[in-house]
């Protein structure tokens, strides 16, 4: 509740990207609509988000219609996952006025490429049951994005049953979906790693 007589701080929420194993730094504005100075602010977030921390544990008071910023610095490790979405809250507690809840919202990204090979078997014809089923020759491909849902690679196979990615998608967990005349409908998950020859028999 914000009375007229407080001061009152605004700013936007947060969407932005962040690379896996790289680390960049926001700046959020934060103002002072209020009709009085905030006095301090207490800057608190979520210590179990380990991609996000915040520099400061105060903030020094804003006057009326006045600003400051708000540094945040973002961090991808190892470990975290690409495509996935991380969210935490940072909350703004000044002294003469109502708390800010901040959204902060984060999507890993990658720029890492991977390599995928897709081997089409017929998997009902004789000698299938062994490997040794024909490869499916003008079959169609589509690979996307299980998390975002997102499109990455349309294509056919040769005439050897293969389709490859060729280095034109990124690393992370795809649905491969695989459709031909006169056969069933294929489809499985696979997770690309870069820097190997990923390989999928569908």
């Amino acid at each position: 509740r914000w009375y007229a007589a407080e001061s009152k701080l605004v700013a936007d929420n947060v969407r932005t990207t962040l690379y896996r194993n790289g680390q960049r730094t926001l700046k959020i504005l934060i103002e002072n609509v209020g009709i009085k100075e905030t006095g301090s602010i207490g800057v608190e977030w979520s210590s179990n988000q380990s991609w996000l921390s915040v520099p400061t544990t105060q903030l020094a008071s804003i006057p009326k219609e006045g600003r400051a910023a708000l540094t945040l610095n973002l961090t991808g490790s190892q470990d975290i996952i690409v495509d996935g979405t991380y969210e935490a809250t940072v909350r703004l507690k000044p002294q003469n006025g109502p708390k800010l809840d901040v959204k902060v919202k984060c999507t890993v990204v990658s720029t890492d490429v991977a390599n995928l090979t897709v081997d089409v078997v017929d998997a009902y014809s004789l000698g299938a049951e062994n490997g040794n089923g024909p490869h499916v020759a003008g079959a169609s491909v589509r690979l996307t994005n299980a998390l975002t849902g997102e499109v990455a690679m349309t294509g056919t196979t040769d005439a050897n049953g293969l389709f490859y990615t060729d280095g034109q998608v990124k690393e992370g967990t795809y649905y491969v979906y695989v459709t031909a005349p006169n056969h069933y409908y294929a489809e499985k998950t696979i997770t690309l790693d870069p820097g190997v020859e990923n390989q999928l028999e569908v």
